[in-house]
């Protein structure tokens, strides 16, 4: 069950447990996103976003990011507030969210790439798992879901 966090999302009920070993990059450490509250804890933060005017290309959808900037600044925002309150002083931040919409083009996962190709918006499901860490940097691990 995936439970939507646009409206009631928080950054005070979200808890960062010790790091583990990052099975995906050789190097580093994975922090898992936990959301808790007093009726329900999320081991993924989960948003539903709208994405206006697409295009599909091998596995990627374009857009155009100004057409679509209140969408952008409410992911990048809490893309700043997880990574501010983690708080790696030592390491660079880095903005993966902001860098990706950014540039008007993602990477979506599908089971259905065929129900991509004549839409022009789209629902997508943004999954925040976690947050990487390296020697020097640290972000979000995310996935966008169709």
């Amino acid at each position: 069950m995936n439970i939507y966090l646009n409206d009631i999302f928080s950054i005070d009920n979200v808890i960062f447990p010790e790091s583990t070993k990052n099975t995906v990059m050789n190097t580093g450490s994975f922090i898992r996103t936990i959301y808790s509250t007093n009726s329900v804890i999320l081991n993924n933060l989960i948003f539903l976003i709208n994405i206006n005017n697409i295009s599909y290309n091998n596995g990627k959808i374009y857009f155009n990011s100004h057409e679509n900037q209140e969408v952008i600044d409410k992911l990048v925002n809490i893309e700043y507030l997880l990574l501010n309150k983690l708080n790696h002083n030592y390491n660079n931040k880095t903005f993966t969210i902001r860098e990706h919409l950014g540039k008007g083009n993602i990477k979506v996962f599908t089971e259905n790439i065929s129900d991509l190709t004549n839409l022009k918006n789209i629902n997508l499901i943004v999954k925040i798992s976690g947050i990487w860490v390296n020697n020097n940097n640290y972000g979000l691990i995310c996935k966008y879901i169709y």
